[in-house]
């Protein structure tokens, strides 16, 4: 009994030792393996960060792109516009070149016509003088063949200077009438 107690004992220290060795290789296979869940972790951790940032990234590409497009449109619209202005400044520039070349060639017209009109009026006051004064004398005379046109003209004014020529070709045959002597 006493060899059956002994190996009894021995059998049972065999077998703590057994479970010890057991238990510490399961407590190391459990760190090893809560190492490797932990070395785990960090990856998924980081590739958590990474989606949410990455997420975060594309909705503010989205932004982006929608704010760049709206800039495009207004950056159209304003080109068109300037575009508009230029096309409609071009034209108000050509109708301006026009109205002053109008302008121009009315007023070398009038200028002529005043200058025909000056000629015209002083042959016919000639004519008038000599058929009333054959005889005139020098001094008397001086102030008669002046222009009958002794104001300038404003180009825009034709018909007040032919009424204006003829009142004072009328004044002058008059006052020259009186002084002449008879």
């Amino acid at each position: 009994m006493e060899t059956n107690m002994v190996d009894r004992s021995q059998a049972e220290q065999f077998k703590r030792e057994a479970e010890e060795r057991a238990a510490q290789e399961v407590r190391r296979k459990l760190e090893e393996v809560n190492l490797f869940l932990r070395t785990q972790a960090l990856p998924q951790d980081r590739l958590e960060e990474v989606r949410g940032s990455l997420y975060d990234m594309r909705y503010r590409l989205r932004d982006l792109q929608c704010e760049m497009a709206n800039m495009q449109n207004s950056h159209q619209e304003r080109s068109f516009q300037q575009e508009s202005l230029r096309a409609e400044l071009e034209r108000y520039k050509k109708l301006y070149l026009k109205e002053v070349d109008f302008r121009k060639r009315l007023g070398n017209k009038l200028e002529r016509a005043n200058e025909r009109l000056a000629e015209a009026n002083a042959k016919l006051l000639q004519e008038r003088r000599r058929k009333r004064l054959p005889v005139i004398s020098s001094s008397a005379s001086e102030g008669l063949f002046e222009s009958p046109v002794q104001c300038s003209i404003d180009p825009g004014h034709l018909g007040n200077a032919l009424s204006l020529n003829t009142s004072l070709c009328v004044q002058r045959t008059s006052q020259s009438t009186k002084r002449a002597p008879v």
